[in-house]
């Protein structure tokens, strides 16, 4: 089931997206409200409690509080994408990276620089 929430941030409204597995929830997407990218479905029921958590987390990261999140997340994507999500997620806070240093972290050719980074807009 398709659960959602949006909060306030300082970057704007964020709309969160998630799927219930049994009595917890996966974090699917974080997207700005109102974006091309994440659009709320008809069949997606609000449940900011199910979102408790990820507010928590996030609230206190906009504040300067947290540099890294403890969440369950959920991908839809392919091996390649979910490799470089996982590349992404282990760049140190406040460190930068290419998308050649992203496929060489990978182990795919420096040429797939273009995958790499398709990769990282399909990122939700």
């Amino acid at each position: 089931m398709s659960v959602y929430t949006t909060m306030a941030s300082p970057v704007g409204e964020l709309l969160l997206a998630g799927e219930r597995r049994g009595g917890e929830v996966e974090l699917t997407a974080v997207s700005m409200a109102g974006s091309k990218s994440l659009l709320v479905e008809g069949d997606w029921i609000a449940d900011p409690e199910a979102f408790a958590e990820v507010v928590a987390q996030l609230t206190a990261y906009f504040a300067g509080e947290r540099d890294s999140f403890d969440l369950r997340f959920g991908s839809r994507g392919t091996d390649f994408q979910r490799r470089v999500w996982q590349a992404l997620d282990e760049i140190p806070y406040g460190t930068t990276a290419t998308y050649g240093e992203i496929a060489k972290r990978i182990g795919a050719a420096r040429t797939a620089v273009r995958a790499v980074g398709s990769a990282i807009g399909a990122n939700p």
